[in-house]
């Protein structure tokens, strides 16, 4: 069965028998050689079971990678039958994997046995042609099958097709094998391919090599064309495919060789005369005259056949046939087929002219349009510095002296033209008869006068080298065209640059370069480009032609700039912009004063000089007329060009004086948003940023003077700020940037080599501007830097610091770090001995801010390091001012509210009708309290900031024995709100004092008892003491007390003591409730259990020792809970409910306790001791003591269902916070009842007595006044708005309306509010309610701090009997700050409205939609201020909140 075979067969049989032959345990028999056919044959049938589709397919597929190898060393006679059983493995519809597998089997049994396949060779190919395998597979198979192209029997007739059809779309990695097998089976079986499928064959492997990039497929493709140029026949339909194959790759030096052997081996057949007209056809198609390559080798291919080197001899070819075709080709106007065709004509007139007759006529078209050719591309390099124009005057050299030995016979006249352009080559007295005559004729009374002149000048100036006579020409030249430009100036002008300003001595292009200036000043055709072009490259020649070039070229620009065409000025513009960095300093200065003069107007029009140009427009196309910039109308000078040459004069000028020049450009053209439209915004950003952070700013520049220094960066500073403005064109990596640059530059680290302050100014500046424009995602990282870096300036920089940190949107990405920083800096600032009154007032203004725009979370924590710093101010007397502020934050630490300047007079003013009303006065607040029907009570609280109105009713039970009060020396403090507001939203805060503090809550006339424990620290009551012996001692109110507070009704005797059970202290507070007498009495009740057990602790406010009453001693800390012992029993939330709402008096106490819920947790107190004393008690008829009403007169029955509570509710008398913690009220409204809280407190900042006023008329009209004090800062500030064109205060005062955008203006900078609908508290600013004179309507704005009202002119009605406008001027002309938007072009002039104030005006000019112009006008008197310290664009978001806050400012400072 097996023929045995060498060493390496025995290893594969080996590895085989290894693989079949296994025992159970996986263990291989041992391997011994096997000689014998038997055993080898059952070795075989063994591996075809293996083989089966039986088996696994993951083991079969191993088996077959196996045994691929045994079949390639082995002969099986089974071949057949081994097929049969694996070729499933090859069908379609099996995985990539194993027909891959499968044909790698295939190739391995055709390798293995290429003799005994038989008819599975048509099987096989059958494979190769049908099944739809890769074709690198099948390509594989096919190629073992062919013997590598040696045998295609049986499937000779096939073969031809499939061939053809996988040249189509063969994988180029596999194509060069392709080709070589295509070539093998062209050499040995080419006859045996059917003729219907060479053809195609054929086209197909042409097709391959005109488009192969690869040097190994084109050089296999022309291996396989020599082949069957060789051995084969060349189908006729073929030839010219072929050919023109040929003639493209003789073009590659390699190949070029092999193709003119395989073309002259076409040539050389019964083919010769049809391939020389298949060249021709080749140069005659018009369809061919772009394919470079085809015609070259064509040409080629003609000439050296035909009369070149390798002429073929036993080819005889008319030259007249291949010189028709030569002269059609030269159409297609490519210099390199028309240099093979010159090429071609100097062989022929070389070798054969004396032979030629009919022929010269063509020869000399041929040359004469190569002339043609030439002279209308001397600028091109590819020709002038080729050897084109030498081979041409070869050829011309070659007729001439046909010419003399009378062996021409074509046209002469013609002939000496052609000399006439190689005059370079003749003697100098045939240039001077040539000179007599041709001069004669160059004008334009002759024929072809241009010619003749083109033709005089290219002899006489082009090719000649004598200085005298080159001059001569250009005089003469300059005489024709100044007499005939009108006429005939494009014609010359394009004669002239094939000529002039190429010389290489100096005079003569001197004297070119004038006159080609002068030539361009007037030229408005298209030949100016090439005109320009001369005149730029005389740029580098010399120094004084630079200065001449340059110079000439600006004067052009400005001939050109305002005239049609609008191409030129821009190509001139581009070419002047690229020359800003040229040798010759006053070239230099001459060129950067004219470009710094280009504008752009608001209509996008260029601007030199001021002045509109009318064809040429700024690069945004957006709003030019589509069909305007179609036609051509308009031009768009590329400004971009200009920037950068701007940036690159910063990074490279050495000029001082230009360098000043080039930054003060930048910055103008940063005014203009115009002109900045489309321009690399962001780079500029990046490039001054990083020039200012590593202080290279000027670096290339020699400035010795430190106060220029401070000017070159104030002016850097200057650009990045007004680059704030262009935010959306601003990565956020520049804008970071931005930030960072303006950060660090304040900082004291940076010790700048000059007076840093104004620069520093800006900086503050810009970052005000950055937080407007900027998101704040950009600077949330970085303003506590910031702030850090204010506080290291505060003394030099008070003003711009407070405006920073006064300014919009400064806060809102600000952590509660920055803010707690920025508190700290406007702390510093409120010390009027360091600082003027008004500095303070600002501080104290921006502390506000700060602290009302943190989280509300946040504030108390804020509040306290406010303290610290004021309460001292305030008790030394040193600022009046701090202790109405202290009262403003206080209210915005507890709370948001509505600030009003005078208490609500109307509502429910029928309830207080002849209701008698007190007056108090403590410190500088006036309590007034009515008592009006129904048991209604009115309180009316009139602080420094604002004033709070309260209408309530009494609904308390009127308990008629005498009151118990617990003993206080000072009302509660302000400290003792934030102690409970803060505890009650962290009651396990930890690390807190104990510090206490005095307080009394009791508003109710029913008993109930604070113990302040002033003496004795809190502690537990020991272990196995009973709960009524611990608890504090109580004391009455001291006849002290009684004499500090006369005016508190229930402080007017001395109360008996009640009986109270054991009450739990909590921050040094004791609070009791009396005992129940069904408590006491029942039996079911567990004993030593006071009610006050089952409720949850309190928050106390007892002062640290009896001997400290100052109210400033320190801000208090928080104490710790006092948790009572979790052994005793407490009430559930359940419980807790029911009695907070009251229950039925039937209900027992013992009932509730089957509510009681374990304590979980016990904290010890921090106190080391406690005084216990016996407890008072209540009388045991205290339950049946019945309540009375209001008034005192009429009892109420014990049995009245409104008394149903079992006992009395100290937990709805405590407090409104009290209260508030047993119902259990979510954390986020405890800040809001604190501040209803605070407000009857009397006075919580000094030790004032109170003082009862004397009611009478004189004391309400005095609260009438002081009602009409606004609690806020109020400003008035004027807006005018300027229409287009005006100019007088008459003409903007009478505008009754404006534009679309000044109206959407207005709708954002305050709220329309009709002045009929005007109430007390709102500030109009003298407009009058009343008359319509000041119009229906008034625009205002209000925040936490200030009342604006605008006077806006247009609001105002124009009275006909007021010509001159006096009622607006009453109003606009006596503010200080007036906002003019004005839509004029022209700038807004100072004293347009003239009067003694109007001191600062802001000017708004509207910019393209998105964007304003910005400009701030103010009287020498006014102090500086910021952020707009010169014109700056703003974008739309960032003006209203930006035109606010500078009015605001500017208002303040013109006081």
């Amino acid at each position: 069965t097996l023929v045995w075979m060498n060493k390496e067969s025995q290893n594969v049989f080996k590895r085989l028998q290894s693989i079949l032959f296994k025992t159970p345990n996986n263990n291989d028999h041992p391997i011994h050689p096997i000689l014998d056919k038997e055993d080898q044959g059952k070795l075989v049938k063994e591996a075809i079971k293996r083989l089966s589709n039986q088996e696994p397919i993951q083991s079969r597929l191993q088996f077959v990678k196996e045994f691929s190898e045994f079949v390639k060393t082995y002969r099986i006679d089974e071949v057949e039958t081994l097929w049969a059983t694996v070729q499933d493995l090859v069908h379609e519809n099996q995985p990539i994997k194993v027909r891959k597998t499968g044909y790698k089997f295939l190739c391995a049994l055709i390798e293995g046995h290429p003799e005994d396949l038989g008819l599975l060779r048509t099987t096989f190919f059958n494979i190769v042609q049908n099944y739809k395998a890769p074709l690198d597979w099948r390509l594989e198979v096919l190629r073992l099958l062919t013997k590598d192209g040696r045998d295609i029997s049986p499937f000779e007739k096939p073969l031809g097709s499939v061939l053809t059809d996988w040249l189509k779309g063969f994988e180029s990695q596999f194509l060069e094998d392709l080709l070589n097998l295509v070539t093998n089976i062209a050499k040995f079986n080419w006859a045996l391919l059917e003729d219907t499928d060479k053809p195609e064959l054929i086209h197909n492997i042409c097709l391959i090599c005109d488009s192969a990039q690869s040097i190994a497929i084109v050089g296999t493709c022309l291996t396989l064309f020599d082949v069957m140029v060789r051995y084969g026949t060349i189908p006729p339909e073929s030839l010219l495919t072929l050919i023109s194959t040929l003639c493209r790759t003789v073009n590659i030096q390699r190949f070029s060789p092999l193709s003119w052997q395989t073309m002259a081996n076409i040539l050389r057949s019964h083919y010769g005369h049809q391939g020389i007209k298949a060249l021709c056809s080749i140069l005659n198609d018009a369809n061919n005259q772009y394919t470079v390559n085809l015609l070259r080798g064509a040409v080629f291919f003609l000439s050296m056949a035909s009369w070149g080197s390798q002429r073929i001899s036993s080819l005889y070819t008319s030259p007249t046939m291949v010189l028709l075709a030569l002269q059609q080709v030269i159409l297609c106007k490519s210099y390199i087929v028309l240099y093979e065709v010159l090429l071609a004509v100097n062989r022929l007139v070389k070798k054969f002219g004396s032979e030629l007759r009919i022929e010269w006529d063509t020869v000399i078209s041929i040359v004469h349009q190569i002339q043609i050719f030439v002279e209308g591309h001397t600028d091109t390099p590819e020709i002038v510095d080729s050897s084109f124009p030498v081979i041409f005057c070869e050829v011309v050299s070659t007729i001439g002296e046909l010419c003399k030995k009378d062996a021409f016979f074509g046209n002469r006249e013609t002939v000496f033209h052609m000399l006439e352009d190689s005059t370079k080559y003749q003697q100098e007295a045939i240039i001077f008869y040539l000179l007599e005559e041709k001069m004669r004729v160059c004008q334009p009374v002759y024929d072809n006068w241009l010619t003749s002149l083109q033709r005089f000048i290219n002899i006489y100036y082009q090719d000649e080298t004598r200085i005298k006579i080159k001059l001569k020409v250009i005089a003469e030249v300059k005489k024709v065209y100044q007499a005939y430009k009108d006429l005939y100036e494009e014609e010359m002008v394009k004669i002239f640059l094939q000529y002039f300003g190429t010389e290489q001595d100096g005079q003569l292009r001197q004297a070119s370069i004038d006159f080609l200036i002068e030539i361009a000043t007037h030229c408005y055709s298209d030949m100016l480009r090439g005109l320009v072009d001369l005149i730029v490259g005389s740029v580098k020649f010399s120094s004084e032609l630079q200065k001449k070039s340059i110079t000439g070229l600006l004067s052009i620009f400005k001939a050109k700039i305002h005239r049609r065409p609008h191409s030129q000025p821009i190509y001139i513009f581009t070419k002047l912009v690229r020359y800003v960095n040229c040798e010759n300093l006053a070239t230099r200065r001459e060129l950067l004063t004219s470009l710094i003069k280009i504008g752009v107007d608001s209509t996008y029009h260029i601007t030199y000089e001021g002045k509109a140009t009318i064809y040429l427009r700024a690069p945004f196309t957006q709003f030019l007329e589509k069909a305007a910039l179609a036609k051509g109308n308009y031009g768009i000078l590329p400004m971009h060009e200009l920037f950068e040459a701007y940036l690159f004069c910063l990074a490279k000028e050495s000029n001082s004086e230009l360098y000043f020049m080039v930054i003060n450009a930048i910055l103008k053209m940063l005014q203009n948003r115009y002109l900045m439209t489309e321009l690399n915004i962001g780079k500029l950003a990046s490039f001054i940023s990083k020039q200012i952070n590593k202080r290279t700013l000027g670096s290339s520049i020699a400035i010795d003077q430190a106060y220029k220094k401070e000017e070159l960066y104030e002016q850097g500073i200057n650009i990045i700020i007004s680059l704030i403005g262009y935010s959306a064109e601003l990565s956020t990596q520049q804008q970071r940037e931005i930030v960072y640059t303006l950060a660090t530059s304040i900082s004291l680290a940076n010790r700048w080599p000059f007076p840093a302050a104004k620069f520093q100014r800006l900086c503050i500046y810009g970052l005000s501007l950055c937080h407007l424009e900027f998101p704040a995602e950009v600077q949330i990282d970085m303003i506590g830097q910031i702030i850090n870096y204010l506080s290291q300036i505060a003394t030099s920089h008070t003003i711009p610091i407070l405006e920073y940190l006064m300014a919009p949107h400064t806060r809102s990405a600000a952590t509660k770090q920055d803010v707690d920083s920025a508190i700290k800096l406007l702390l510093v600032f409120t010390d009027t001995k360091k600082f003027s009154q008004h500095i303070s007032a600002l501080s104290y203004q921006a502390l506000v801010m700060w602290l009302a725009s943190c989280r509300f979370s946040d504030r108390g924590a804020h509040f306290k390091t406010i303290s610290k710093v004021l309460y001292p101010l305030i008790r030394e007397k040193q600022c009046s001012l701090a202790e109405t502020n202290i009262d403003l934050l206080a209210r915005y630490a507890l709370g948001q509210t509505e600030v009003t300047s005078s208490p609500n007079k109307k509502s429910q003013a029928f309830l207080f009708e002849e209701a008698p009303c007190r007056h108090w006065m403590i410190g500088n607040t006036i309590v007034t309290m009515r008592m009006g029907q129904m048991g209604w009570c009115q309180i009316q609280v009139r602080r420094p900031t604002a004033a709070s109105d309260y209408i309530m009713r009494l609904q308390t039970k009127i308990n008629t024995n005498p009151l118990v009060f617990p003993a206080f020396e000072a009302p509660p403090t302000m400290e003792s709100h934030f102690d409970l507001m803060d505890n009650l939203q962290f009651p396990f805060s930890e690390n807190l004092s104990d510090e206490r503090r005095p307080g009394s809550r009791t508003n109710s006339v029913e008993s109930l008892s604070f113990n302040f424990n002033e003496h004795h620290p809190l502690e537990t009551s020991p272990r196995g003491v009973p709960p009524e012996q611990s608890s504090p001692y109580h004391r009455p109110v001291s006849p002290e007390v009684v004499d500090k507070y006369p005016m508190i009704p229930w402080i007017s005797e001395e109360p008996p003591e009640p009986n109270l059970s054991k009450s739990p202290t909590l921050f040094g507070r004791s609070v009791s409730a009396p005992v129940l007498p069904s408590m006491t009495s029942s039996s079911n009740a567990p004993p030593h259990i006071a009610l006050t057990e089952y409720y949850p602790p309190l928050p106390s406010y007892e002062r640290e020792s009896a001997t400290s009453p100052s109210l400033f001693n320190s801000v208090p800390a928080f104490s710790q809970y006092v948790i009572l012992d979790s052994n005793q029993p407490k009430l559930s939330d359940e419980a807790q409910m029911m009695l907070h709402s009251g229950s039925s008096p039937s209900s027992p106490i013992h009932d509730m306790l089957s509510h009681v819920t374990p304590v979980e947790g016990h904290v010890t107190p921090t106190s080391d001791h406690v005084t216990s004393s016996p407890a008072p008690t209540v009388p045991t008829d205290h339950a049946s003591n019945s309540p009375i009403d209001v008034s005192g007169n009429s009892e109420i029955s014990p049995n009245d269902p409104s008394n149903s509570s079992p006992f009395p509710m100290p937990s709805g008398h405590l407090s409104p916070l009290a209260s508030r913690r047993r119902s259990h009220v979510p954390n986020d409204e405890t800040p809001h009842l604190s501040l209803l809280f605070l407000q009857f407190q009397h006075f919580p900042f000094s030790d004032a007595r109170p003082k009862l006023l004397k009611d009478g008329d004189g004391l309400d009209r005095a609260l009438n006044v002081l009602d009409r004090i606004k609690s806020t800062e109020t400003h008035k500030i004027g807006v005018l708005y300027v229409g287009a064109g005006q100019n007088s205060s008459d003409e903007i005062l009478s505008n009754q309306t404006g534009s679309q955008r000044y109206h959407q203006f207005l709708g954002k900078i305050g709220k329309l509010v009709a002045l009929k609908d005007v109430v007390d508290d709102m500030y109009v600013g003298g407009l009058d309610p009343d008359d319509h004179a000041d119009g229906e309507y008034c625009l205002v704005y209000k925040d936490i701090t200030h009342q604006v009202v605008f006077h806006v002119a247009t609001l105002m009605p124009n009275l006909p009997s007021d010509k001159a406008f006096t009622n607006k001027k009453r109003h606009i002309g006596n503010d200080n700050v007036i906002i003019i938007y004005s839509d004029s072009k022209s700038s807004y002039n100072q004293d347009t409205i003239t009067g003694q104030f109007n001191f600062v005006n802001i000017v708004i000019y509207p910019l393209e939609k998105g964007f304003y112009q910005l400009e701030v006008k103010k009287k020498a008197e006014v102090p500086d201020f910021g952020p707009i310290t010169s014109i700056r664009i703003v974008t739309e978001e960032a003006l209203v909140p930006l035109i606010r806050y500078i009015a605001l400012n500017a208002d303040v400072l013109s006081i």
